[in-house]
């Protein structure tokens, strides 16, 4: 008969593997719920919001159609909206505050928070006074989300028209609207009717109060540049003798310049000199720095010299190919980080939720490097390829990847060696990112007048 000793271990072992095998399986359902397709989210692209008689409106318009929303079904002055499957854009404000003096009277802000465990976004909406549920309208042509809410000044008093020949607007700090005319002020819908579009015949619109839109545009977009290694990781090496990381700085404080030039733009470098920054920090400063987007340049290396060309990386949990893997494998453990640490960080990841901004993002970088560069240089492009990349992991915005060239093959690392051609390099990432920021505001259709001089001095200046 054992003794309490052995019937204790005995006990714990059991214990063990019973908690292991739990363990098990709950992180298999954990990474298949993580890596649902990012493409099954829905995203905002802007919100505007109006007061009308008797009601406030509120206007998401999204990227496609939605599932309707979950609503707090009690009458209060701070409802809820729920939306699930849906996710804010890049550009879209978390916190949206009213300072018109007569807006305030009824609505004062909008809380936007996404849920990525949930895989949903939660507007909190705060009035003045108590409000009912909404009445709600989806939309198409384009997608939107309409929501309606009837409200009330002071004690049970409606909101008192303004002259028809004047139109309000949310004053809201660093936003600027444009001129409005009596003449361009947009038809509005009676109080509770269906948005413009399925009005009723014979309905009679009641007068227009003051609408805005709330500008996504209006902060900088927060650029976030990585120039790959640094320090004591060399990267690889050229086979004229010239590292990497001082290539790949070069090219990114040329695209800083370009950048500064554009006062959309607000940059971040994880390194702007030769000293080693581990990946955590990288993606600690991007992630801290709230960014927008966050790309990653590296100058590429393979055993077969003959191998030339420009690619683009985004992440995935599997490489696209043999090659692919082992690049990801080198980026990856120059700086310490082992297979166990990658496992642990793709756990984590309950939602992929920026891999179409990414694919994006990987679309437009790789589009320009190709066509800028191809006009003058006898480069390659292999195309978008996916990886797991470490620097890419774990930032919370969308994120890719470029190498520029193989510092392995000659006519490569020669190019790479001309500070022209990375004048030319760093041009075509700057391209490259203000078509993806088109992409995600599609209202900023016109340029502002010092983008354009940026743009115009760039197309002009000689390196």
């Amino acid at each position: 008969m054992p003794d309490c000793k052995d019937s204790a271990e005995l006990l714990l072992r059991k214990f063990l593997i019973h908690s292991g095998s739990l363990l098990f399986s709950t992180l298999i359902l954990l990474a298949s719920a993580g890596f649902s397709p990012a493409a099954d989210l829905s995203f905002i692209q802007k919100v505007r919001v109006g007061l009308h008689r008797h009601t406030v409106r509120i206007v998401l318009a999204m990227d496609r159609p939605t599932a309707k929303p979950r609503l707090s079904p009690a009458t209060t002055d701070r409802p809820s909206v729920t939306l699930p499957g849906v996710m804010p854009g890049a550009g879209v404000h978390r916190s949206l505050v009213v300072h018109s003096p007569e807006f305030r009277k009824y609505l004062s802000s909008i809380d936007i928070a996404y849920d990525p465990s949930g895989r949903e976004t939660r507007l909190s909406i705060r009035f003045v006074h108590p409000v009912p549920a909404p009445r709600i309208f989806l939309l198409s042509h384009p997608p939107r989300i309409v929501m309606d809410f009837a409200v009330r000044s002071g004690k049970g008093t409606a909101p008192r028209p303004a002259p028809s020949a004047r139109r309000r607007r949310i004053v809201i700090p660093g936003k600027s609207l444009p001129p409005s005319s009596p003449s361009a002020a947009p038809p509005t819908a009676a109080p509770h009717s269906a948005p413009s579009g399925i009005v009723p015949s014979g309905g009679n619109p009641g007068p227009h109060i003051m609408a805005a839109t709330f500008d996504p545009a209006a902060r900088p977009f927060r650029v976030v540049l990585d120039a790959g290694h640094g320090g004591r990781d060399c990267g690889t090496t050229s086979v004229s003798g010239v590292c990497e990381k001082t290539l790949v700085l070069d090219i990114v404080k040329r695209l800083r310049r370009i950048l500064q030039r554009d006062p959309r733009f607000l940059v971040i470098l994880t390194r702007s000199d030769d000293h080693f920054v581990p990946l955590p920090e990288r993606t600690r400063i991007a992630n801290d720095s709230h960014g927008d987007l966050f790309l990653s340049v590296h100058a590429n290396a393979d055993p077969d010299r003959s191998v030339r060309g420009l690619e683009t990386f985004l992440l995935n949990l599997h490489s696209s190919d043999a090659r692919a893997q082992r690049i990801a494998q080198r980026e990856n453990s120059a700086l310490g980080v082992s297979r166990g640490d990658l496992s642990a960080i793709l756990l984590t990841l309950k939602i992929n939720h920026k891999k179409k901004r990414s694919w994006e993002l990987a679309q437009e970088i790789d589009d320009n490097l190709s066509r800028s560069l191809g006009a003058d240089y006898p480069v390659r492009d292999l195309g978008i390829r996916q990886a797991p990349f470490y620097v890419i992991m774990g930032t919370t915005m969308p994120a890719v990847l470029t190498e520029v060239n193989f510092l392995s093959n000659r006519t490569d690392a020669r190019l790479m060696d001309s500070p022209r051609f990375r004048e030319k390099t760093a041009r075509a990432l700057y391209r490259g990112i203000v078509a993806y920021y088109a992409s995600v505001h599609p209202e900023a259709t016109r340029p502002i007048p010092a983008a354009r001089l940026a743009h115009q001095e760039l197309s002009s200046r000689e390196p």
